[in-house]
């Protein structure tokens, strides 16, 4: 799914993504200077137009940066890898610069990527931001049911 289909996409499901809570192009900017990243259209787009939500597929741009940062200075995590999502036990999901992949991996595969710049062929990867959104609205509309 590229950006014109994620925005019809998004639009199709407004109920499931919008929020009250959208960060400003500002913000995105000097989050991406802060970390000498440039985040996907995609990603800009869904938080500055719906903001943020259980299917937009990020908790917080600003607790991202943090992890982010912090995996730089702990573990050595190299400057084109983004975490949007550190799940503790139930993983971690992030981007790499220059790719399009989302990846959701276990913990202990970070630390052996800063390693070897290679991931174990049974991570989760989607094809894009878009298509981490797909799968998180999907996980929000199957959890709703309970």
């Amino acid at each position: 799914m590229n950006i014109e289909e994620l925005k019809i996409f998004a639009h199709k499901n407004a109920g499931w993504f919008s929020s009250e809570i959208k960060e400003s192009e500002e913000d995105i900017n000097s989050f991406e200077k802060e970390l000498g990243f440039e985040f996907s259209m995609e990603l800009k787009w869904l938080l500055t137009y719906f903001g943020y939500s259980g299917a937009c597929g990020i908790e917080s741009l600003r607790s991202a940066v943090q992890k982010t940062l912090q995996l730089r200075d702990s573990i050595n995590l190299q400057k084109d890898v983004f975490i949007l999502n550190d799940w503790n036990d139930a993983g971690i999901v992030l981007m790499i610069a220059g790719k399009t992949e989302v990846i959701w991996c276990g913990t202990e595969d970070v630390y052996n990527y800063v390693q070897t710049r290679s991931f174990p062929n049974t991570v989760d990867i989607f094809a894009n931001y878009s298509a981490w959104v797909k799968h998180c609205l999907e996980q929000e509309i199957e959890e709703s049911k309970y």
